[in-house]
């Protein structure tokens, strides 16, 4: 499978899953320095300067970049989705890098948005044998939603995978998913909570799609 240039520079920085030690000693403006400098932005940048370049293009974490905070693995994770975003919309095509999207698995692709949505707030706890139009809803209550809304018939996509996911961290964070059963089982761990949450999320991309209806029987001969 072919790797994308652009992706496997941003992980080269050492951010993601925070395996290595020291990448939560990075700060958020240390970290936008060494992201502008790889996408060609400018050399011998500040922070202020670095995060000017790179929140013009629309590569920034959710609330923003805060230079003298710690890097985490959402802020790693919402800047990722802000790469993939940016570089689909063309807004980073004088980057030589940047050819493609890092692909999701094949059959994740084939989901339609409504077949994800129905997925996931079942996942969710939020009921059973659900319509896509009562799934989004659910999911739209409690801001669970991609950047520019669920379209039901179009394909899943990374970039509609990492908006949701993030979008799914900041209803937990903000205690908007505490009625969940992950929740309640495990409300006096509620970081655990959030954990699940986004594991569950994540598992959704590598399910694959449900099987096609099975076709109509044939037409009765006539009789005799």
């Amino acid at each position: 499978m072919k790797k994308t240039a652009l992706m496997f520079m941003i992980l080269a920085l050492g951010i993601p899953g925070f395996h290595c030690a020291f990448a939560s000693s990075i700060t958020q403006g240390e970290y936008s320095i060494q992201l502008a400098e790889k996408l060609c932005m400018g050399e011998n940048l500040s922070a202020d300067a670095a995060i000017a370049a790179l929140s013009c293009a629309g590569i920034m974490p959710a609330d923003g970049f805060k230079p003298g905070d710690p890097m985490n693995p959402v802020i790693a994770d919402e800047i990722l989705c802000a790469v993939r975003k940016t570089c689909k919309e063309g807004r980073l095509n004088c980057f030589t890098c940047c050819i493609e999207l890092a692909p999701l698995p094949a059959f994740a692709s084939a989901k339609t948005q409504g077949e994800y949505a129905i997925r996931l707030a079942e996942k969710l706890g939020m009921g059973e044998n659900l319509s896509a139009d009562a799934a989004i809803a659910a999911l739209t209550k409690v801001g669970i939603m991609p950047a520019d809304g669920f379209k039901p018939g179009d394909p899943m996509n990374p970039v509609i995978a990492c908006e949701i996911i993030s979008a799914v961290r900041k209803a937990c964070k903000e205690g908007r998913l505490n009625s969940s059963t992950f929740c309640n089982e495990l409300s006096l761990l509620p970081g655990r909570c959030c954990m699940e949450l986004e594991a569950i999320v994540r598992s959704l991309n590598f399910e694959p799609p449900p099987p096609p209806p099975p076709p109509p029987p044939p037409p009765a001969s006539p009789s005799s």
